[in-house]
């Protein structure tokens, strides 16, 4: 279906962007290792469906919100993050604090992930009816967040300092891609496939159909068609096989700097904002200044009349 397959290339596209852009500031992310539990944060950056930045969570934060949460807190699992005000047979499970899961990043840099073990309701409607989809879902986090301003204004994107994490939510695309791919098996949530290959979405049927196409015209056409064609689709097999890293390399650089760039261009706004604010500043200080002295001119010129009298001879000095 095209449209599941234009989200997939999203998905893919933005953890590729998150994996750089995390790098770049010592963080990175890896799939869950436990079979029974699933991806639910990560500390790192949260993208928009176009790769660029959204907002950031910073490292700790996972563990401070576990040790503010309560022992006994119980959350619920939605059907794409509606509510019981306007879908009363939204919630499709539920999950515990004892549910949740915490992981080092293999990078040793101090970053964590959260993961997360749901128990659904098999014989909720919903349920019953994500589980016969083909495509797959994603876990998307319902939580209150706190800013860190000073880190915020220095990145250019919204930097989340704390957190207090509510429900979460299975969805068709969510911002965490961390927690993409998912599909409903049975009574679990159970990962489709392992996260695929960087830009290789699709290539093993993409080989098949260009080994067909060299096959099929060295028995039609002529021994000169063959010796031009041929060379050619072999340079097209070659690239989709052996120079996919360079090309990688080279995409990953060219979305480093744009992600750079876009980090660059906030900055710019913030100092052009703050510009405009000094400016408009100083105006007001201007204007404060012109109206006391304007006050100050008044008040002298009405003690100035106070000593003056009308008569018949004019005007004179009391």
């Amino acid at each position: 279906m095209r449209i599941i397959e234009e989200r997939d290339a999203r998905t893919a596209h933005r953890k590729e962007c998150k994996r750089i852009f995390d790098k770049r500031f010592s963080l990175s992310v890896e799939p869950s290792s436990e079979d029974d539990t699933y991806r639910l944060l990560d500390e790192g950056l949260i993208t928009y469906a176009d790769g660029s930045p959204q907002m950031y969570i910073k490292k700790g934060v996972i563990d401070k919100m576990l040790e503010s949460m309560s022992d006994d807190y119980e959350g619920s699992v939605n059907f794409g993050h509606h509510d019981l005000a306007t879908d009363p047979i939204s919630i499709i499970g539920e999950w515990r604090k004892t549910d949740l899961f915490v992981e080092f990043s293999d990078e040793n840099d101090g970053r964590k992930v959260l993961n997360v073990r749901p128990h659904l309701w098999d014989d909720h409607i919903y349920v019953q009816q994500l589980k016969k989809q083909p495509y797959t879902y994603g876990l998307s986090a319902e939580f209150y967040g706190e800013l860190d301003w000073e880190a915020s204004e220095d990145m250019g994107i919204p930097v989340i300092g704390s957190i207090d994490l509510l429900d979460f939510a299975i969805v068709g695309e969510c911002g965490n891609v961390g927690s993409s791919d998912i599909h409903l098996r049975g009574e679990d949530v159970k990962k489709l496939d392992e996260l695929k290959k960087k830009f290789k979405i699709g290539q093993p049927e993409e080989e098949e159909k260009i080994e067909e196409s060299v096959e099929t015209p060295v028995e039609e056409e002529e021994t000169v068609v063959e010796e031009e064609e041929n060379p050619v689709e072999e340079t097209v097999i070659e690239e989709s096989v052996e120079e996919t890293p360079e090309e990688e390399d080279d995409d990953i650089v060219e979305m480093l700097e744009m992600l750079l760039n876009q980090v660059s261009d906030l900055r710019k706004e913030n100092e052009s904002l703050r510009e405009d604010v000094d400016k408009l500043n100083a105006k007001l200080k201007k204007v404060k200044e012109l109206k006391v002295s304007i006050g100050n001119a008044d008040k002298t010129e009405k003690t100035v009349s106070d000593k003056r009298y009308v008569g018949k001879d004019g005007i004179g000095e009391i």
